[in-house]
């Protein structure tokens, strides 16, 4: 606690320095009070949030509604509110690499690691789905991918299977490896979104936690969801028995939307 303290400190120390005009919280969740308190103590003139619990609402001076939307859209709602001004929709994929990226094609990704618990596949549907996908395509690549935190998860689900594991130690490198993909397979995380950047085919595995329509990755992406009545909880742990949200998708409801996936884009 002292050591964040000392880095929140830090952090507004060096802001105040640099005398912004204006400080914009980015965080659209209700309950995040991090973002405007540190917009409050930057010593910008004009701080831009959205709406929270009132002792939060002191932190900021100007208040954005945004309408219900992916979160991309909303994010550039709000920066044009606090710029006072429009900003285009850019379309396409934007990553760029230092060199050259080539795309293997039959190289699968899998990008077995997320958040929380609650957005958490079986490791025994990630082993049959390997199986399956080793099937469809014997002489195709399978890397499961993560960075070091991911290593005990990965290395669980490569036990037995013909997948490879490919743990990265920064986001640049993992990207580099998502591009050169031809297909992501993950849950409802960061490397689904960086796969839209660089153009790569994803499928995402989302869990009841939180909404599709507002949080999946855009680009050449497909979803696969099982409705139930908690959704979106908003929780980092499952507290319904059997956490039917996940464990209802079976690997054949996967692989199916794979297939399709593969076919589209044949097309």
């Amino acid at each position: 606690m002292l050591s964040l303290s000392r880095d929140l400190a830090s952090l507004c120390i060096k802001l105040r320095i640099r005398r912004f005009d204006i400080a914009v919280d980015l965080r659209t969740q209700i309950g995040y009070y991090e973002g405007k308190l540190i917009c409050w103590l930057s010593g910008a003139q004009r701080r831009v949030g959205g709406i929270a619990g009132r002792s939060a609402q002191l932190f900021l001076t100007d208040v954005d509604h945004l309408a219900s939307g992916h979160e991309s859209e909303r994010l550039r709602q709000r920066l044009a509110f606090a710029l006072g001004r429009e900003l285009p929709v850019s379309e396409g994929p934007h990553l760029r690499f230092p060199h050259p990226v080539r795309r293997v094609p039959d190289r699968i990704v899998i990008h077995p690691g997320a958040g929380y618990p609650a957005k958490q596949w079986p490791i025994p549907y990630w082993r049959s789905l390997i199986e399956c996908l080793a099937k469809e395509c014997p002489t195709g690549e399978i890397f499961i991918a993560g960075v070091s935190t991911d290593a005990a998860l990965a290395a669980s689900i490569a036990v037995g299977t013909v997948a490879s594991l490919r743990l990265t130690s920064t986001i640049p490198e993992m990207a580099e490896l998502i591009a050169s993909a031809s297909l992501l397979i993950g849950l409802d995380s960061a490397a689904v979104h960086i796969a839209a950047l660089c153009g790569t085919r994803s499928i995402t595995i989302f869990s009841g936690t939180t909404d599709p329509a507002r949080w999946r990755a855009l680009g050449h992406s497909r979803i696969v969801t099982h409705s139930v009545p908690c959704s979106p909880c908003w929780s980092g742990e499952c507290k319904v028995p059997g956490h039917p949200c996940m464990t209802d998708i079976v690997p054949a409801l996967v692989f199916r939307e794979i297939q399709n996936s593969t076919r589209s884009s044949r097309e």
